[in-house]
């Protein structure tokens, strides 16, 4: 009987001794997050992409030069198409000098027949923005053209040289690029001397 009372007494101590060591915290341990603690912590902030390189952009807002040109249609008593390749410097926002080429088609009907031929010259020109959609234009034309003599029947090439002025209307294509209407007016208009059918001179034009 006293055998088992010590026996009983010593697994006493030893199960007191185990339940105080396992309630012993180390003073150098760190407290663990909680769940909670955890999500209430602050997100850090992402890495930004980098942003995107300019130089594209940069590259078309210092472009200087730019290409195109017109095309010219009229019918009738004087039927006259002509096309214009040309090319435009960007002097300013606003101010835009140019020169281009031109050939045409010239065909003219008369009482005693139809009279026929090609024409090719030069221009060179001057487009002002008043508006971003809103231009003033001014050019000179030097064509040679081969004109007809109605009293002798007989052709000769001659240079004409016509100032036309007026303006126009553009809608803007892409970064630089656009699509121009114009209506000009030829100041050297000879109905006997021209290609064109009357002083007013309606242009459709291309630019990128």
């Amino acid at each position: 009987m006293h055998r088992l009372m010590g026996f009983l007494f010593v697994f006493y101590l030893l199960c007191g001794t185990v339940k105080s060591f396992a309630q012993y915290k180390d003073p150098t341990e760190q407290p663990s997050e909680t769940p909670r603690e955890s999500l209430q912590k602050p997100v850090q902030e992402q890495a930004q992409p980098p942003k995107k390189d300019n130089k594209a952009k940069q590259k078309v807002e210092g472009r200087r030069l730019l290409f195109g040109g017109s095309l010219g249609m009229t019918f009738g008593t004087i039927t006259n198409i002509d096309v214009a390749p040309s090319v435009m410097y960007r002097a300013t926002e606003r101010l835009m000098p140019g020169i281009g080429v031109q050939y045409s088609y010239f065909s003219r009907k008369y009482s005693n027949g139809t009279f026929s031929t090609s024409i090719y010259g030069g221009r060179s020109f001057l487009q002002y923005l008043l508006h971003p959609n809103v231009f003033a234009w001014g050019e000179v034309e030097a064509l040679n053209a081969e004109l007809y003599d109605v009293a002798t029947g007989e052709t000769a090439r001659d240079w004409l040289v016509s100032p036309l002025i007026g303006g126009g209307y553009r809608q803007a294509m892409g970064e630089v690029g656009s699509f121009n209407l114009m209506l000009l007016y030829n100041v050297n208009y000879d109905s006997n001397r021209t290609i064109y059918a009357s002083p007013l001179v309606i242009r459709f034009g291309v630019w990128f």
